[in-house]
This record gives C-alpha cells, sequence and structure tokens, in this order.
C-alpha cells in the first residue's frame, strides 16, 4: 500500500507541473491519461457539473441499479 500511495503522489505531483504550464485552465481530459487521483474529476473529466447531472440523469434511466461504475465515472460519487 505504501508504493501505490507513493506512485499515487507522484503523478499528482508531475500532473500539477502540467496544469502550472497551463496556467491552471482546466482543458480537459479523459480518463486513460488523468490522475486517477484528481480532485476536480467531474469538471476536468466532464466539463462542468451541469453536464455532469445531465449524464447522471440518463446514466440513471440506461443503468437504474447502478450496476455499471468504474473510478471517477458518472454516477461513482453515489
Amino acid at each position: 500500500m505504501e508504493t501505490q500511495n507513493m506512485i499515487a503522489a507522484d503523478i499528482t505531483s508531475r500532473l500539477q507541473i502540467l496544469d502550472t504550464l497551463s496556467n491552471d485552465a482546466l482543458f480537459g481530459s479523459y480518463l486513460n491519461v488523468a490522475d486517477p487521483n484528481e480532485p476536480n474529476w467531474k469538471q476536468r473529466f466532464f466539463d462542468s457539473q451541469a453536464m455532469y447531472d445531465r449524464l447522471k440523469s440518463i446514466k440513471q434511466v440506461a443503468d437504474p441499479q447502478g450496476l455499471f461504475i468504474c473510478k471517477n465515472c458518472v454516477g461513482s460519487d453515489d
């Protein structure tokens, strides 16, 4: 677990450097090249809270029992 925490901290640190170079603009990202510990993941991955909420309402229709879930995906905060 210690090694995993060190790796996660290193990834977060490196991505913060890139954010600094982009003047901290949240340009967006996609999950396979993102920091899995991104604190602003809804905004980073889905653009805005409004867009996230819209996608979540669609997901609730398509997956009412919440079976399809992954870290930082729509509905994972439930």
